[in-house]
């Protein structure tokens, strides 16, 4: 759940002034603080606050956007307006333009901002009217009398909204805010990152304006941030490359947070950034663990055998002496930035890669008594360095003996070089034993995967039929998206020979999903039933089809989403709605929400974390996690996922990232705010809308493209960008 998934009583003046930051699973790979991005601090509630807040907070929760009434957008109590166009900009539904577009004539700040949210939220529908009123609220904006200062930055709400209109009006205005106050031009900045992602390139007089303001003049300072668009892209428009590798050349002089973009923007050239990524992922000081693996993650995007042999070069250097002081300091940021390197460097396919940094890191010894985080360590950077080596040689003893933990660590990295031939005689058995139950659902679910690349391997329904009817919950989900993905591989043969015949599949296939349907899962279980959604779609499961009805009529709008595709094979596409009397019931958080931040201490294998949980803007969420800490939910858990430079990622006791809270917690609903992700946000991880739970993500570096996507709870510290995956999380308390 992320890429890569706050309550009334303070929050009632938490819940609506706000401040803060932005609701698949982080599952990405990929600038100053300003007003509209730091996480803000929860304020005591007020004695007169008015109950009509906190019902409006429970309207929020349960998508009923019919109860918030014209009273409530015309109050004169700030709060109550604030609460009532935050629960209509977080429906995300196109029944609430008309009335948003009424509300952004409000003249307090963070009514407007929460306005101006909601309409970028929904602005595919009508695209030209909404930017032209938000175009014409910014400018009225730009010579009212300054308001009283709220916890939202409106620029900032109608710049990123400006950016996912994404139609040239907005992106022409977004150009013009460039010239303008730092705070502004960094909001334009990243409504320009949105336009891109959308469009999948960048106009001309857009790369240009970027590049100048880039430069600065007489008027405004330089702006790296201004290069974050230029990442966007995966290759940079050909007639601005020499201007760009010169804007980041300068740049990188300049240690300011916008640095990264400028190593992100150098992704999208060829060989001539080269020069500059290298010495940046080699530097001993001067740059961040999180900017030394964006320029790793950059060379391997960029691709050539140059910057292949760049990441080599680094490698070697990078590379750990063989002592056991030397190895003992792995657990360190510096590890995040070599593991980034090796993972950077391309399989060449059958062909083994050779180098000197590689072979010292495969001659790595495990010192005698060396703790659990530094085995962890040395077995991922032996097991990395096999890949490589390894070609397509499967049984390569420094492959099978890479882990010193005997663990997935070297399963993983096994079933990668599987991954190269066919499956098929001993490479299909070798791969088939990584699929029984006493291998870790992390194991199954990779071998599992490889199956989309695979056609040739068979006796695969049977397989798929007893993943089906696993126990762990990530292994079922893996199973039923390949059958989804590749339905023609679990038919029978004599449906595959009649192209008119209903399609037929194979017995014990059909047999699974129905059992797997017929199963109670967690509620918050939706990436689960999704999967097997589709899957009993593709395969045309008469039987399913009262199942998916009951799905297309979920309030849960992702659980629609499945049902609706999967129900479009038994005919024409059908509209899932839910029933009026089929709403999400309130969240049980919602009667002990939290009164004011919490900090959470985590005792890890890297040390103390901290975070600091903020309910202002996601109040349901921060109080379920505060909840799962006071019932120990954390203590004993692994962290499965790391990005380094980006995101950590934990909260699923399965480690496959598929789990959620259980004990019958419902999925959360999406609690997304107009601000932005910087370094040390705390987000919660999604599968998709509403699907939200128990794992959390912290950033690691800033990451604009999750702005408004994900519910921000708070903010961490700490050596977090020292973790790695399989990192263990001792305990987890809230502090007194």
């Amino acid at each position: 759940m992320v890429t890569p998934r706050f309550r009334i009583g303070a929050l009632v003046a938490l819940a609506l002034s706000i401040a803060t930051v932005g609701c698949p699973r982080a599952s990405s790979t990929d600038s100053p603080a300003s007003s509209s991005s730091a996480v803000a601090s929860s304020a005591a509630p007020s004695p007169a606050e008015p109950d009509r807040v906190r019902e409006l907070l429970r309207i929020e929760d349960t998508r009923s956007i019919a109860d918030v009434g014209d009273g409530d957008l015309a109050s004169a109590d700030p709060l109550v307006r604030r609460a009532a166009v935050r629960a209509l900009a977080r429906a995300k539904q196109g029944a609430t333009r008309e009335r948003l577009l009424s509300t952004l004539a409000d003249r307090d700040p963070d009514v407007l901002a929460w306005s101006a949210y909601g309409l970028g939220q929904i602005c595919a529908w009508d695209r030209e009217r909404t930017s032209r009123r938000l175009i014409a609220r910014a400018t009225a904006l730009g010579i009212e009398p300054a308001s009283p200062a709220g916890r939202l930055d409106p620029w900032f709400a109608l710049a990123r909204a400006l950016g996912q209109c994404a139609n040239p009006e907005a992106e022409h205005t977004l150009v013009a805010w460039l010239s303008g106050p730092k705070t502004r031009s960094i909001g334009a900045v990243y409504g320009l990152g949105s336009v891109v992602t959308r469009q999948k390139r960048m106009d001309e007089e857009t790369a240009a304006a970027l590049l100048r303001a880039s430069r600065g003049d007489a008027a405004n300072d330089p702006l790296s941030e201004a290069l974050y668009p230029f990442g966007r892209l995966k290759r940079a428009p050909v007639r601005v490359e020499e201007q760009l590798l010169e804007a980041a050349r300068n740049r990188l002089g300049h240690n300011v947070p916008g640095r990264i973009f400028v190593l992100r923007a150098l992704a999208t050239l060829d060989d001539t950034a080269v020069p500059l990524l290298g010495p940046v992922l080699r530097a001993s000081t001067g740059y961040s663990a999180a900017e030394q693996a964006e320029a790793a993650r950059a060379l391997g995007k960029i691709g050539t055998n140059e910057s292949q042999r760049e990441l080599l070069s680094a490698i070697e250097q990078l590379a750990p002496p063989n002592e056991p002081v030397a190895l003992t300091s792995l657990v360190g940021p510096g590890f995040g930035a070599l593991m980034t390197a090796l993972s950077s460097v391309p399989a060449s396919g059958k062909k083994r890669t050779r180098s000197p940094g590689l072979d010292a890191l495969l001659a790595l010894e495990a010192p005698p008594g060396a703790p659990a985080p530094v085995l962890r360590r040395i077995g991922l950077l032996r097991c990395a360095a096999a890949r490589l080596t390894a070609g397509a040689n499967h049984q390569l003893p420094a492959l099978t003996s890479c882990d010193p933990e005997a663990g997935d660590v070297g399963s993983i990295a096994r079933l990668a070089v599987i991954d190269r031939g066919e499956l098929k005689g001993a490479r299909f058995a070798a791969w088939k034993a990584y699929l029984d139950p006493k291998h870790s659902p992390v194991v199954r679910g990779a071998a599992i995967r490889m199956l989309s690349s695979h056609p040739e391997a068979r006796g695969v329904p049977g397989l798929m039929a007893k993943a089906l009817a696993a126990e762990q919950i990530g292994v079922v989900t893996e199973a039923a998206t390949i059958v989804a993905a590749y339905p023609d591989r679990f038919l029978t043969e004599a449906s595959k020979k009649d192209e008119d015949a209903k399609p037929k599949p194979e017995p014990g296939i059909a047999a699974a999903l129905k059992k797997a349907i017929a199963r109670k899962w967690p509620a918050d279980a939706i990436e689960t039933k999704g999967a097997l959604a589709r899957a009993c779609g593709a395969l045309h499961i008469d039987e399913a089809h009262a199942w998916l009805d009951s799905l297309c009529a979920s309030p849960n709008p992702t659980l629609r989403q499945h049902a609706a595709k999967a129900l479009s094979a038994f005919g024409p596409k059908p509209t899932c709605e839910p029933k009026p009397d089929n709403r999400y019931a309130p969240a049980s958080e919602l009667g002990h929400l939290l009164d004011g931040p919490r900090s959470i201490v985590l005792d890890t294998d890297v040390g103390e974390l901290t975070i600091e949980l903020q309910p202002d803007l996601a109040p349901v969420a921060a109080t379920r996690i505060a909840d799962l800490v006071a019932k120990k939910f954390y203590d004993a858990m692994a962290v499965h996922r790391v990005v380094p430079g980006f995101v950590v990622q934990f909260g699923d006791r399965g480690g496959d990232g598929f789990g959620g809270a259980g004990d019958g917690a419902e999925a959360l609903r999406c609690e997304t705010s107009p601000v932005s992700f910087e370094t040390g946000v705390v987000g919660i991880a999604l599968g998709g809308r509403d699907t939200g739970s128990s794992q959390l993500f912290v950033t690691l570096g800033p990451a604009p493209h999750l702005d408004g996507e994900y519910a921000v709870i708070g903010k961490a510290t700490g050596p977090w960008d020292a973790l790695t995956e399989g990192d263990q999380i001792r305990s987890a308390r809230i502090a007194p």
